[in-house]
């Protein structure tokens, strides 16, 4: 999947995803089921990629596994914001933030206040997408994420533009 090999890594996963149903190992089975949604979300087959990562959530829910069910609902977040759904959207990476927050998974956090800030500048609501770049970038800085950081830093310097604002962009 890293090699963007997709259909060598569907084959995998499915062949994977049997062997783990097979003898009952619930956490694999969720990681390959969301992994195969990461795969369809990659070759932009939006509804699989919905449908896999619903499914993956609800395992991880069962066993109690909350960094699989924050990546879940920050997934399908994703697959709305891709499908211009922003209130969905929203909401998910809002779930998902609550969940990286309670767990202490500050990458999760930072990624879902960065993805909360695009959904607020795509709706045009520059001042809270600057709030969430902002504290986004704050941990992506403490937790030495720099790609995280230029992203950031990036996505503030769109939202200055976007506010003639062109000194601080």
């Amino acid at each position: 999947r890293m090699l963007n090999e997709y259909t060598p890594a569907r084959e995998r996963y499915e062949q994977a995803l049997e062997l783990y149903q097979s003898i009952g190992a619930r956490l694999g089975e969720a990681n390959c089921t969301r992994a195969l949604g990461d795969v369809h979300r990659m070759l932009n087959e939006y509804t699989p990629a919905r449908e896999r990562y619903e499914q993956a959530l609800e395992i991880y829910q069962s066993i109690g596994e909350r960094r699989g069910e924050a990546n879940c609902k920050q997934a399908l977040g994703d697959v709305h914001y891709m499908l211009d759904e922003y209130a969905p959207a929203r909401e998910r990476y809002g779930q998902a933030l609550e969940i990286y927050q309670s767990i202490g998974e500050r990458l999760g956090e930072a990624s879902c206040k960065q993805a909360l800030g695009d959904v607020h500048r795509m709706l045009n609501e520059y001042t809270p997408a600057r709030e969430r770049y902002e504290q986004a970038l704050e941990i992506y800085q403490s937790i030495g994420a720099r790609l995280g950081e230029a992203s950031c830093k990036q996505a503030l310097g769109d939202v200055h533009r976007m506010l003639n604002e062109y000194t601080p962009a």
